[in-house]
């Protein structure tokens, strides 16, 4: 095989491996997903309680079916969740909550970021759920999973080599909530977008090749 078509479809080959192979996995634990934190947020600005979405850090939240502040009530010294049934890891001053059940939290990059890791103290208004997820790249789904049943609020994460720059996900039919989130940046991932470029410019790589050879 002539070598310029052995090299386009090796990288053919490399790009096709790169898209196909991703995956989001779930993890459990302080420091599970996180190695690195390049970006945090722990929503002590009251701008938390309506923004929507609310950036902080370079990190977008936003809220679908939910309400915007929880009655006012964002704060981890309100009543009912203080102490969060005295789990070991409570929220801790303001953080992110949505009452309603069946809504969505979506929490994106900016200025054209990829995570490679979310991590965050995840919670819910009851003392334990599953949380339902999907995580995206350029717009294409890339994984989707519904956890065991968590006793919350506990530490949890996303995390994936070839990334993720959008995260959706709801905790069944109770309200979720969440607080000190930390993301780690990909320096190298290709987003869906971009691979697709890169797809096309071999394979019109392939096509000067062949008529190249003609020619001579």
């Amino acid at each position: 095989m002539n070598n310029i078509y052995g090299a386009t479809l090796a990288l053919l080959l490399a790009v096709a491996g790169t898209t196909a192979n991703a995956a989001t996995v779930f993890t459990s634990g302080a420091g599970s997903a996180v190695s690195s934190v390049d970006a945090s947020a722990d929503f002590e600005n009251t701008a938390a309680l309506y923004g929507n979405p609310y950036v902080e850090d370079g990190i977008s939240f936003s809220r679908t079916g939910l309400s915007f502040n929880n009655n006012g009530c964002g704060y981890a010294g309100c009543t009912y969740h203080s102490g969060f049934f005295g789990s070991p890891t409570p929220f801790s001053g303001n953080y992110m909550y949505g009452t309603g059940s069946g809504g969505t939290f979506t929490i994106e990059t900016t200025l054209g970021k990829v995570f490679t890791a979310l991590e965050m103290i995840l919670g819910s208004g009851g003392s334990s759920t599953n949380f339902s997820w999907t995580t995206y790249l350029g717009g294409a789904t890339v994984s989707s999973g519904i956890t065991a049943t968590l006793d919350v609020p506990s530490i949890h994460g996303w995390s994936d080599i070839n990334g993720f720059d959008k995260l959706v996900f709801s905790a069944g039919n109770t309200a979720p909530a969440f607080d000190t989130v930390k993301a780690q940046y990909s320096v190298s991932a290709v987003p869906v977008p971009a691979a697709g470029v890169l797809l096309l410019a071999a394979i019109g790589g392939l096509g000067v090749a062949g008529r190249r050879r003609k020619a001579a």
